[in-house]
């Protein structure tokens, strides 16, 4: 069962079973106003996710996921390198190690493909798409731009949104650069 759903099903009930004993009394539900001093409380915020920039050692990586979980998609670079290591992770099942297998990221109408290669997630244990790109590939400028980006690939399709990206984006690809 989904965490959200989960997490969401007391209170689901607990609003579900007031509803029913007020309709089966016949009497409308009563409102009151919050005492004095006091403020309604929150609900707890449910966890979005989102771009994070990452430093290991001499290598620099921006993922886009729920933190602490597998991210969606991830970028990384060692120090003036010049390339790029793009990493699409796959649900279990989907892929078969060292498969080759292409999938494509589409960014303001612009298509990118890639013949990727299934490997193993270290991290999670996982399985994931991996291709290197040069730096200087135009895709990348593109990721700064407004909207979303979609991941597709053999059984699967992924939109994630590009919203505050900018600056880790830029963080990235200056690490990245050849001198």
């Amino acid at each position: 069962m989904p965490k959200g759903f989960q997490t969401g099903l007391p209170l689901a009930l607990l609003v579900s079973s007031l509803a029913l004993g007020t309709l089966a009394q016949g009497a409308p539900p009563k409102s009151r106003a919050p005492a004095r001093g006091t403020a309604p409380a929150a609900a707890p915020a449910v966890p979005e996710p989102g771009w994070a920039l990452a430093r290991r050692n001499e290598a620099l990586s921006l993922s886009y996921g729920l933190a602490g979980s597998e991210p969606v998609i991830a970028f990384a670079c060692g120090q003036r390198s010049g390339d790029i290591r793009i990493s699409v992770f796959l649900d279990a099942g989907k892929a078969k190690i060292d498969e080759s297998q292409s999938f494509s990221l589409t960014i303001g109408g612009v298509r990118s493909s890639f013949a990727g290669t299934v490997t193993p997630d270290p991290t999670s244990g996982g399985t994931m798409l991996a291709v290197t790109v040069a730096s200087r590939n135009p895709m990348f400028t593109a990721l700064a731009g407004p909207g979303g980006m979609r991941i597709e690939g053999k059984g699967f399709a992924k939109i994630v949104p590009l919203k505050a990206i900018g600056d880790k984006l830029r963080q990235l690809l200056a690490s990245c650069k050849k001198f």
